[in-house]
């Protein structure tokens, strides 16, 4: 009977010094990632790594650590790593769409379109609502000249949710690539109407009423974004392309000039053109 009760006892002792352990580990491992976490959040990548791995260290199961630390990783342009990142977070949490989202932008970084797709379809399969998924998988479709499809998974991005500003971007660059000019006007006039202080969306309106040769809406447009952004150098370049199209030339020579001050170079073709047509220098 004595011996009977020593046998618990050292049963019980076993149990609880391990159940000891386990709630250590965890307590190690959750104080650990919740510091990544805040270091994360502040852009404070090399202490979040270190707070990451001592979460791993703990708990090897951890897969939001893992993640993370893909993230930091893709961060800094080593998308290898931050693949053999995703990988084990896949392993650990074979459902974690986002790192199958990650892992995919990750492959299509270094240029594996196939494995890249497969993720991005992956990720849709576990979150059939995933639009950024939507939008890099056509992305890569239109790539590769798959419009069909590159576009049908564009319109569902949009369709998904009419107020994304990204879904309207991707696709109306993609109609402006095509050389469809009136949806990616549509498209790009959606955008500004969803954010009319972002000087970019008036720069790419801008492009395309300039290809369609409506020079008026150009001028218009790149004066905009330049009003909203007054050391855009990009605008003032394409105005004054746009200017010279018009046989303005004091207004397109004002706008080189202010290319320069900026710092940034115009074509030398541009300025060539602009001298024969205007019989000045500068």
């Amino acid at each position: 009977m004595k011996r009977r009760n020593i046998t618990l006892l050292l049963i019980c002792l076993f149990f609880f010094a391990n159940t000891s352990i386990v709630l250590s580990a965890q307590s190690i491992d959750k104080k650990h990632f919740n510091k990544g976490k805040n270091y994360y959040s502040w852009d404070k990548f090399d202490l979040a790594q270190l707070e990451f791995i001592q979460a791993i260290e703990a708990n090897p199961y951890n897969a939001e650590a893992h993640y993370f630390l893909g993230n930091i990783s893709f961060s800094r342009k080593d998308f290898n790593k931050a693949i053999l990142y995703y990988d084990k977070v896949i392993l650990i949490n074979p459902k974690y769409s986002k790192a199958y989202y990650n892992r995919g932008l990750a492959y299509a970084s270094i240029g594996r379109s196939s494995e890249a797709t497969a993720d991005f379809t992956k990720a849709i399969e576990l979150n059939p609502k995933y639009i950024n998924a939507y939008q890099a998988r056509g992305n890569i479709y239109l790539a590769k000249r798959e419009e069909e499809l590159g576009f049908a998974d564009l319109n569902k991005a949009v369709a998904l949710n009419r107020k994304n500003p990204d879904s309207y971007l991707s696709r109306g660059i993609a109609y402006a690539s095509k050389g469809d000019k009136d949806k990616a006007i549509a498209d790009f006039t959606k955008l500004i109407s969803l954010n009319p202080n972002n000087p970019r969306y008036y720069f790419l309106r801008g492009n395309v009423y300039y290809a369609r040769g409506d020079f008026d809406k150009a001028i218009s447009d790149f004066s905009e974004a330049i009003y909203i952004n007054p050391k855009y150098a990009e605008a003032y370049n394409n105005r004054a392309v746009a200017y010279y199209m018009k046989k303005q030339y004091d207004k397109s020579w004002n706008d080189v000039n202010k290319v320069e001050s900026l710092g940034d170079s115009v074509d030398l073709r541009i300025i060539e053109n602009l001298q024969k047509a205007s019989g000045r220098l500068k």
